[in-house]
């Protein structure tokens, strides 16, 4: 199963942030940002500061501690969902697409996902697709990889699908997001 200190590091390198062997970014390495082309404002970290604000940080952006944004990350994006309970490569799927896209979309590509994996119901019940994956969401995981081996590239490929439907989708209703559409495919779909 998944365990969020292996996660971490690689989700912090698409935020632009290097670890050290301890785990600490390395100096210089904060992944700050503040383009106007970039629709959600001021980050660090990789967290925006809506995101900051709402988890009671008030301070400068700029000098965000890491642990905040390390308790953030964990706790709207990972325990929100029990990732620890499925999949290493699925988790990784679920929490890196749920910090650039949001983390309730994220739950809806799996949930939606595995609703067209149980071969019309026959595998598993459907799973309502609520944004946040429970018990109910987990179960149905567990018996669409029992299901067939190669489940995992397939849930894989079909949630990357539609993380890149959702970038052409936002970047052709704000074209200022034109800037960051290649790094976003790049960075975050396995192709």
């Amino acid at each position: 199963m998944a365990d969020f200190r292996k996660a971490l590091p690689a989700l912090l390198d698409h935020e632009g942030v290097k670890l050290d062997e301890r785990g600490v970014p390395i100096p210089g390495q904060t992944g700050y940002a503040n383009r106007a082309d970039d629709s959600g404002g001021e980050t660090n970290f990789g967290i925006t500061i809506k995101t900051a604000r709402a988890n009671g940080y008030t301070g400068p952006m700029l000098d965000m501690p890491f642990e905040i944004a390390v308790t953030i990350y964990k706790r709207e994006y990972w325990d929100i969902h029990m990732l620890d309970e499925i999949p290493e490569d699925i988790a990784m799927e679920v929490f890196d697409s749920g910090v650039n896209c949001g983390s309730g979309n994220a739950a809806r590509w799996l949930q939606r996902t595995l609703n067209i994996l149980n071969l019309r119901g026959t595998l598993y019940a459907d799973v309502p697709v609520t944004g946040r994956i429970d018990g109910a969401t987990i179960a149905a995981l567990k018996s669409c990889l029992a299901a067939f081996p190669d489940n995992n590239k397939t849930i894989l490929r079909f949630m990357d699908s539609l993380q890149g439907a959702y970038y052409l989708a936002i970047t052709e209703a704000n074209p200022k997001n034109e800037s960051n559409a290649r790094g976003w495919a790049l960075k975050r779909l396995r192709g």
